[in-house]
């Protein structure tokens, strides 16, 4: 018999060995399924005064640019605006005030403000680099895409099964005003995508809400702008709790429903089906508060939005579609596992305390002792109200 290597012990070595058709779909099986892939602008060391110098030409260029949203339905071109000298110079001055106020500067100092770029916050997939087979299987999947003029794309990113994630922070520029943040997100400041036409086929997007006085702000101004930018969107997450930075800035996002985490954790840790359920023939897990959007409110965006939609047609010819809106959470990887972690435990509760319920004995003292507890729940309630009839009687004695 042949010796065996024991420090190699656990490792699959005879994987090279495999037919390349069985190597490929295992490593079509290691990919990582949907992911929510994080993109935000960053600042490059050029300054917007070395570009002008370079070009010969003021910043920003405007004049018949390619303007994010503007697509043609047939052909799949993207169309040209005519932008009127009153118009551009408009844009213009915008785009200057908004820099020089990012870069704590006086607008006529906007030349030393730094030129942006796009970065990506979520690594590539794990076998990207393992060998030349893996790279070949990634790069027939993920694409390389969203960039600026100045900057080279580094997401990866999945059509048919990522969803790309922006923020109002770290995707227009942020800044505050007497205390009060700016929740305005528009993807055209001067600083647009260069990647038209793979921004036109991103169908999920997810966008970081801001918050006024405890409220969501999000307008259907935001809206249109965001999907004359993303024509063809089928699935918009209005992102209303971001988590999942915590206590990594690096962590990557993970998309739940609208609940607030550490509160979820408490409800399913905490919970107990024997002793909150009175009516034991309706067993079932306890959920923590979903958030989700105003059903109202939210019908009454979609008028909006449609007539926003027409008058784009009719006006400037451009066409995009209005997406199914929902609201999310963002997580960390850690707190997603141990969401589903305590769900999964009270799930198992909840089935021990349905199957312990069956056996005649076992009911009967689960029953006495909630009669007891009610009992005691009663008598406590009608101390209190004596205590307090007591009180208010002898005050109007007093009177």
């Amino acid at each position: 018999m042949s010796s065996i290597d024991c420090s190699r012990a656990g490792e699959f070595v005879y994987f090279p060995r495999l037919p390349l058709e069985i190597r490929l779909m295992i490593w079509e099986l290691a990919l990582p399924g949907p992911r929510v892939v994080s993109i935000k602008q960053k600042p490059l060391k050029r300054t917007i005064g070395e570009w002008e110098d370079e070009n010969n030409r003021t910043w920003p260029v405007l004049d018949r640019e390619l303007v994010p949203g503007q697509k043609e339905q047939e052909g799949g071109n993207r169309a040209v605006e005519n932008i009127t000298t009153k118009r551009r110079a408009k844009r213009e001055k915008k785009a200057r005030q908004w820099v020089a106020v990012s870069s704590k500067l006086e607008t006529v100092e906007y030349r030393k403000a730094p030129m942006y770029g796009m970065a990506c916050e979520t690594p590539a997939p794990n076998i990207l680099l393992a060998c030349r087979e893996s790279y070949a299987v990634v790069s027939k999947l993920y694409e390389r895409c969203f960039s600026c003029p100045l900057s080279i794309p580094e997401a990866y990113f999945n059509f048919k099964l990522d969803t790309l994630y922006i923020q109002y922070d770290n995707m227009s520029w942020h800044y505050r005003n007497n205390g009060v943040e700016s929740d305005f997100l528009d993807l055209w400041d001067g600083f647009s995508f260069g990647d038209f036409d793979n921004i036109g086929r991103v169908e999920r997007l997810a966008v970081l809400v801001s918050h006024r006085n405890g409220y969501p702000s999000f307008y259907e101004e935001t809206a249109q702008k965001i999907l004359r930018v993303f024509p063809c969107l089928k699935n918009l997450y209005l992102v209303l709790e971001a988590t999942h930075n915590d206590n990594d800035d690096k962590a990557e996002p993970f998309l739940i429903e609208s609940i607030d985490p550490k509160e979820g954790l408490a409800v399913w840790n905490s919970h107990d089906p024997i002793r909150k359920i009175s009516s034991w023939s309706h067993f079932k897990c306890e959920m923590p508060t979903i958030y989700p959007l105003d059903p109202e409110v939210l019908e009454t965006s979609m008028k909006i939005l449609r007539k926003y939609q027409r008058k784009d047609m009719e006006k400037l010819k451009v066409v995009w579609n209005i997406p199914e809106f929902s609201g999310k959470s963002t997580v960390s990887y850690t707190t997603k596992m141990k969401l589903e972690e305590a769900e999964k435990n009270c799930l198992k509760r909840v089935e021990l305390a349905r199957e312990q319920m069956k056996d005649p004995t076992f009911r009967m003292k689960v029953e006495e002792a909630h009669e007891n507890y009610q009992r005691k729940v009663r008598l406590g309630l009608q101390q209190i109200r004596d205590k307090y009839e007591k009180e208010f009687g002898m005050a109007g004695n007093d009177a």
